[in-house]
């Protein structure tokens, strides 16, 4: 009859101590941290630029090839990649200051200059971004091509 009575105490302390390691994400994580993971899955996949207006006039021969060839880039666990014509690259990223569906991405070159975008989700599909670091300042919408990375 002891041990029968023990049961759902023992049931208690049992979910109490899942509860306890792991109230909202992994263990040990920053609400931020939390946040920015959040986002990170949201952004995985591969996205085509459908649209950028950059704040200064690149050269003539870059915005008509950027016109020609579809640039397209795969974000996938801090890997930034693209591979075409115009474009061709893979960088590591970060995310940072999330609010919602706003945040910063910082995708740095292999010197480790960090080139700074602010960034919101317009609905799950598109991205909204304004490059803030010269020579890329502009603003420009990605949108989805394909959910995963690296496609």
């Amino acid at each position: 009859m002891k041990a029968l009575s023990r049961a759902p105490l023992a049931a208690a302390v049992l979910a109490c101590a899942v509860a306890a390691c792991h109230p909202s994400g992994p263990p040990g994580m920053t609400p931020e941290q939390q946040a920015a993971m959040a986002i990170d899955a949201q952004l995985a996949g591969t996205w085509k630029l459908s649209s950028y207006t950059p704040e200064q006039a690149f050269s003539l021969a870059l915005l008509l090839g950027m016109q020609k060839d579809a640039i397209v880039v795969s974000f996938q666990n801090g890997r930034v990649r693209s591979a075409n014509t115009v474009l061709s690259f893979d960088r590591r990223y970060r995310i940072q200051s999330v609010g919602g569906e706003t945040f910063k991405v910082f995708i740095s070159d292999e010197q480790g200059v960090e080139y700074e975008s602010w960034a919101r989700f317009g609905r799950p599909d598109q991205i909204w971004f304004e490059s803030k670091t010269d020579p890329w300042k502009g603003q420009g919408t990605l949108e989805r091509v394909a959910p995963g990375g690296f496609n």
